[in-house]
């Protein structure tokens, strides 16, 4: 005899994906995807309707739905619930890095390969000397970056004539084999291809600069003034946000009387 099957059979194993990463989530499992939850509620959701869809009874339609609107819950819950722990997580280590670093002089930027510029322009922007300097420590898969970075690159195109720089620092492994290294080199000219990155990024080989900087997480930014002193750290979008306003006043002070920026 063959076994009837249950017509909640795909809503419930939807909706018990749905419970179990909504649950785990606030346990720091998916930090690396941070949006990872949201996105399995969504497939869950989208899934779930067009379950609903292929069953006519109303009674079967109802019940579905409400199983389906459950997990869904839990999963945004989670989700939530993981993106304000990472705010908590970053702020954390926003201050304590800060307490290290700031109103001290900023370490020399030092072994690093020009990505989209030359030397010669690696080197300038690195001089901090005389200038208001914004250095991000990013990398492709980030998805704040992504939003971080196009912003610097308006606010670089607007006062790089009044003494703004702007450097993006990327980590390869110092044992890296030249051939990695190159196609690591290639995909990261493309990524800021994409974004119409035109200020000065580049590869730092070894944890040399990250080190000196106390980069713990990305992104990261640090802020410098023209006395070659590390004003400002953050870490996250909202903080470099506050760094890229605080180098608009700070730029403020380099303009001779009678210019505005």
């Amino acid at each position: 005899m063959e076994k009837k099957q249950s017509p909640y059979g795909d809503v419930i194993g939807l909706a018990l994906v749905c419970v179990a990463v909504g649950m785990l989530a606030p346990f720091g499992l998916f930090t690396s995807i941070m949006n990872f939850p949201l996105v399995v509620a969504v497939v869950c959701s989208v899934a779930g309707i067009a379950s609903l869809v292929r069953n006519r009874p109303r009674v079967a339609v109802v019940r579905r739905s409400l199983i389906l609107a459950v997990a869904v819950a839990i999963a945004i819950g989670g989700w939530r619930s993981q993106f304000e722990w990472i705010r908590q997580q970053s702020a954390a280590i926003e201050a304590k890095v800060a307490h290290r670093v700031v109103d001290r002089p900023a370490p020399e930027l030092r072994g690093l390969e020009p990505i989209n510029t030359d030397e010669a322009e690696l080197r300038d922007a690195a001089d901090f000397e005389g200038h208001v300097t914004l250095i991000t420590f990013w990398a492709r898969w980030c998805t704040p970056c992504k939003q971080e970075m196009p912003e610097l690159e308006e606010l670089y195109r607007r006062h790089r004539d009044s003494g703004l720089r702007v450097v993006a620092i990327t980590q390869s492994d110092e044992d890296e084999t030249s051939r990695r290294r190159d196609r690591r080199m290639e995909a990261a000219r493309d990524f800021l291809a994409k974004l119409d990155i035109t200020y000065p990024a580049a590869l730092s080989i070894g944890e040399s600069t990250y080190r000196d900087y106390q980069v713990l997480t990305i992104p990261s930014t640090v802020l410098i003034d023209a006395e070659g002193t590390l004003v400002g750290y953050g870490v996250g979008l909202r903080s470099a946000r506050g760094l890229m306003a605080r180098a608009t006043e700070l730029l403020r002070g380099l303009s001779a009387p009678g210019d505005s920026i």
